[in-house]
């Protein structure tokens, strides 16, 4: 996944992957220890979902999925929130 501005103070971007082409996707924020800090359904209506959360420094891992002809697809990334 491609996450933008990065580092980041909180506030970013995810680029969805340009052959996605489904109407929403799950996106998750994990910390190091791979506890989950946030989860949200996005429709998948523009090239990007934004995220502002407030985050402690640090770096975290990003899922994102959906489901597409009965198959999940998962994409990764990371981001580090400086504050």
């Amino acid at each position: 996944l491609s996450v933008f501005p990065n580092p980041s103070a909180g506030n970013f971007n995810i680029q969805l992957p340009q052959e996605m082409s489904v109407n929403k996707c799950n996106v998750g924020i994990y910390d190091i220890a791979g506890k989950e800090l946030f989860s949200s359904e996005f429709s998948s209506n523009s090239s990007f979902v934004t995220i502002n959360e407030k985050l402690t420094s640090g770096m975290y891992f990003i899922k994102l999925q959906y489901e597409k002809n009965s198959e999940l697809h998962v994409y990764t990334g990371k981001v580090t929130i400086t504050e």
